[in-house]
């Protein structure tokens, strides 16, 4: 089975993020996005999302994509070039909004140290450009693991343990310094360090 790393963007207290800005910083990027998409449909009361059946995007790939996110659809996408894919899931509109990117582990470690760090820097911009205070990095993540990073009363709470006991592979958090307001419960808080684009870096 693949192995995928995950970067899951989380919005500040009462705030939305802008799906549409990342779409602009992956194209920037040299990433095209396929022409078809998955519709994202509510399957509990709790809000959860699956994707249905692909549905064409048409000409003009990239503005009919950012139409479709600014009016609040939710759906995922692939985009890609040369080196990588991503898997781009829009839930903006779920009770835990979030904006998603998954890449494989396994193409992404053949890259050099300097080609993937342009990648980090990459996801830092779509961060920022979101609007997105926390990012949750975090390989092959069960269904719905959004729901270990809620917020209660303007708190951030991380649960970093499966059912079983086993901790996820959490690699790190990254926080807005100007948007978090509250560090996370469950993240250390002795190690942060200040990494590029206005962000701190924790780990579990």
């Amino acid at each position: 089975m693949a192995s995928w790393h995950y970067a899951f963007l989380f919005p500040p207290t009462s705030s939305r993020l802008n799906p549409a800005a990342a779409v602009d910083v992956l194209s920037d990027f040299g990433l095209e996005f396929d022409t078809s998409f998955r519709a994202a449909v509510e399957i509990d009361e709790l809000g959860h999302l699956e994707h249905g059946e692909e549905t064409p995007l048409g000409k003009s790939t990239v503005v009919k994509l950012k139409q479709r996110l600014c009016d609040d659809e939710q759906l995922i996408i692939e985009c890609r070039n040369a080196e990588l894919f991503f898997s781009c899931s829009f839930a903006t509109q779920y009770s835990n909004p979030y904006v998603m990117l998954g890449w494989s582990k396994r193409l992404f470690q053949q890259l050099s140290l300097s080609r993937q760090k342009d990648y980090w820097d990459m996801l830092r911009q779509c961060a920022k450009q979101c609007g997105a205070a926390y990012v949750v990095i975090v390989d092959d993540p069960p269904d719905f693991f959004e729901d270990r990073f809620l917020e209660i009363d303007g708190q951030r709470f991380l649960e970093n343990r499966l059912p079983s006991g086993n901790k996820y592979d959490i690699h790190a958090i990254w926080t807005d310094i100007e948007l978090c307001g509250k560090v996370p419960e469950g993240v250390d808080e002795s190690s942060r360090r200040e990494i590029p684009d206005g962000f701190a870096e924790y780990s579990v």
